[in-house]
């Protein structure tokens, strides 16, 4: 069975990667995560220190994202880590 995403999010932490480097839309890793509801991975990216309120070309941060499509877990576990609800 192959690696999942925790598992490569976690080697990539561990390594060193620099996780809040945004994308050419401005979409940073926990953004994406955090958008397809990916909830173990948004966990480790926030437990390492993720810049929870970076914002997109759109000026939307992970949780305004995320809470547009419905992934309440993840918005939730956002919030509880400090997410700004702007």
């Amino acid at each position: 069975m192959g690696a999942s995403n925790k598992d490569v999010a976690d080697v990539l932490i561990s390594a060193g990667a620099k996780f809040d480097l945004q994308d050419k839309n401005e979409r940073s890793a926990l953004m994406l995560s955090s958008a397809f509801g990916r909830q173990e991975v948004a966990h480790a990216l926030i437990s390492a220190g993720a810049n929870l309120d970076l914002q997109n070309m759109d000026g939307l941060s992970a949780l305004m994202k995320t809470s547009t499509l419905n992934h309440q877990e993840v918005a939730d576990m956002l919030i509880s880590a400090g997410a700004l609800r702007v």
